[in-house]
């Protein structure tokens, strides 16, 4: 009898960890990143270049979009190349696989910067429960050629505070000097 209640129980449990709060926020910031991505092709800002910085969710909207953008360019739907200046990443809830940053440089004509913090235990713990993986690029070094990376433990002290940290870290990455 307990055998049998065992599995429907497990699948009960499966189903909350993929409805739970973070990967219905993460699904709204793919999402929204893709948007992003129209936008800026559209070029509703003009011919100026952009700049953008984003942390935890607010990052990986950054990182979706500029997928997307790569995504398009390379199937010929339009031109992402010179739209987006440079890129903050703090906090990035995504892969840290070098091919994957690769495919940014493409859209991104300037600095590719990853902010991280090693002993990030909130992103630590969401990002491997629901990605299934422990390669998160806000928990350590990226290792590809053209992006900057930044370890910002000493500035930001947990993942609840890169709101907070974002003028100290900007200072460190020095973007007005780029």
């Amino acid at each position: 009898l307990m055998a049998a209640v065992a599995v429907p129980a497990y699948i009960i449990k499966a189903c909350d960890i993929l409805d739970n709060p973070w990967a219905v926020a993460y699904e709204r910031a793919r999402k929204a990143g893709v948007l992003l991505a129209s936008v800026l092709l559209s070029r509703q800002q003009g011919a100026r270049p952009v700049v953008l910085i984003g942390f935890s969710l607010g990052a990986a909207v950054l990182w979706e979009c500029l997928h997307e953008m790569a995504r398009r360019s390379e199937k010929g739907e339009a031109v992402g190349a010179g739209i987006v200046q440079h890129v903050v990443f703090m906090g990035l809830p995504a892969t840290s696989e070098a091919e994957q940053w690769m495919r940014l440089k493409r859209v991104v004509a300037g600095r590719i910067v990853n902010c991280y913090r090693p002993a990030d235990l909130m992103l630590s713990v969401v990002y491997r429960a629901n990605k299934m993986a422990s390669d998160a690029a806000g928990l350590s070094h990226v290792r590809c050629d053209g992006v900057e990376n930044i370890n910002v433990a000493g500035l930001v002290k947990g993942h609840s505070k890169y709101r907070a940290s974002v003028g100290k870290v900007l200072r460190r990455v020095q973007l007005d000097e780029s």
